[in-house]
């Protein structure tokens, strides 16, 4: 999918000029093609995964991700411990068939997608931490987005950048392509948080970890507010 900026920054929640800053500064990945520019939305989410800092802080909401949170997607979507699977592709399928979805939901499909995207590149984000996902939105039906979060049994080797192995892994679907960005964006951010990178290396219980990115989710809210 080709974005103009303006496209881009509607998706993202933020002004044009404030994409046009992060263009500028080389904070973003972006083409040029005659004289426009162009977002190529794959490559985006593969790119912000691995650059949480260059992420925008203070995005505003709208009426269509006002009611987006990553609390009421991990809800919706459960907090899994000790899932077992000694490589990727037994992590994957014991994800597909533990994520709780809508019954209309066909998980053989899921799992098609999922392995398919992570043979293109490695989802691990650093850190003991990988974030499978469909690299485009709207292939699965949903009125909301749906969140899990997988503690493994035993560490798998993901391929990571850093070399350290997967422990733990959130995995998403959206119904649009701009909750699938509000929803990724603000992962992104709270598992960087510190207080949540300590709690997942705990393996915390549902409602701790749920009370957690509730309130550090409120903070930034807040923040957004007063910026």
């Amino acid at each position: 999918m080709s974005l103009t900026l303006h496209e881009m920054a509607g998706l993202l929640n933020i002004p044009p000029e404030t994409l046009r800053r992060q263009i500028g500064k080389g904070r973003t990945p972006v083409r040029t093609v005659r004289d426009q520019y162009r977002f190529n939305l794959s490559e985006w989410l593969e790119w912000a995964a691995l650059h949480p800092s260059a992420l925008p802080e203070h995005n505003h909401t709208d009426s269509t991700t006002s009611s987006v949170s990553i609390e009421s997607a991990l809800r919706s979507g459960g907090v899994h411990h000790d899932l077992p699977g000694k490589d990727r592709s037994e992590i994957l399928k014991q994800m597909a068939a533990r994520i709780q979805l809508p019954a209309s939901i066909d998980k053989s499909h899921l799992l098609n997608i999922l392995s398919a995207r992570e043979k293109m590149a490695t989802t691990a984000v650093g850190d003991g931490l990988a974030i499978p996902h469909v690299r485009m939105p709207l292939v699965f039906r949903l009125s909301q987005p749906v969140m899990a979060l997988f503690f493994l049994q035993d560490p798998v080797d993901f391929g990571a950048l850093d070399g350290k192995p997967v422990r733990t892994l959130f995995l998403f679907l959206s119904p649009t392509v701009k909750t699938h960005l509000t929803l990724f964006s603000r992962l992104i951010r709270i598992i960087h948080h510190r207080r949540i990178k300590k709690m997942l290396s705990l393996k915390p219980e549902a409602d701790q970890i749920l009370a957690a990115v509730q309130e550090i989710e409120t903070s930034f809210q807040e923040q957004g507010r007063t910026a």
